[in-house]
């Protein structure tokens, strides 16, 4: 009689401890879909995750309620069964006592460790949005990079340009290499100066010779004035 009056007091215990986790648990609940909620209105992408997360609470719910369900039911069932078999029945209630016992006080802990689970589910988006952030930073160097490249490589091409048009002016003038190497102003001056004359020699036939002749003399001048230095 005192151990049936005891293991009820346990049992009243337990239920009453049971009671506050659960209303410890719905304020949680509570919490988390608050908290869903703002997560759905700043990250719209990720609809998907914040779904299956939902679906996770609404699958341990069910857990839960299946395993008050089946701790408060079998204790009325299991009677009719055992009469017809009169040697049997005295072993088996005191496993069922005890299973029942193991069952109360793993729930406890069960309840503890779930709003824990809840919590890491919760998380895990938020490390997920955390890498997508590194990874977009990553990305935009890169084609920062690639696009600064691409520039020095336009640069490149312009001088090399540049270089082939004042070789091809300097084709005339075979003894004075290094000259026309040192200074590329010279050079455009002289092409300058040949369109000038083409110019001239649209209008009439007899200035060109004279024009050529000039040229030929301040050619030599020029060659003159080299082999000095």
């Amino acid at each position: 009689m005192l151990l049936l009056l005891l293991l009820l007091l346990l049992l009243l215990l337990l239920l009453l401890l049971l009671l506050l986790l659960l209303l410890l648990l719905l304020l949680l609940l509570l919490l988390l879909l608050l908290l869903l909620l703002l997560l759905l209105l700043l990250l719209l992408p990720i609809l998907p995750l914040l779904l299956l997360l939902l679906l996770l609470l609404l699958l341990l719910l069910l857990l839960l309620l299946l395993l008050l369900l089946l701790l408060l039911l079998p204790p009325l069932p299991p009677p009719p069964p055992p009469p017809p078999p009169p040697p049997p029945p005295p072993p088996p209630p005191p496993p069922r006592h005890l299973l029942l016992l193991l069952l109360l006080l793993l729930l406890p802990l069960l309840l503890l460790i779930l709003p824990l689970l809840l919590l890491l589910l919760l998380l895990l988006p938020l490390l997920l949005l955390l890498l997508l952030l590194l990874l977009t930073t990553t990305t935009t160097s890169t084609t920062t990079t690639t696009i600064t490249t691409t520039t020095s490589t336009t640069t490149t091409t312009t001088t090399s340009t540049t270089t082939t048009t004042t070789t091809t002016t300097t084709t005339t003038t075979t003894t004075t290499t290094t000259t026309i190497t040192t200074t590329t102003t010279t050079t455009t001056s002289t092409t300058t100066t040949t369109t000038t004359t083409t110019t001239t020699t649209t209008t009439t036939t007899t200035t060109t010779t004279h024009h050529h002749h000039h040229h030929h003399h301040h050619h030599h001048h020029h060659h003159h004035h080299h082999h000095s230095q």
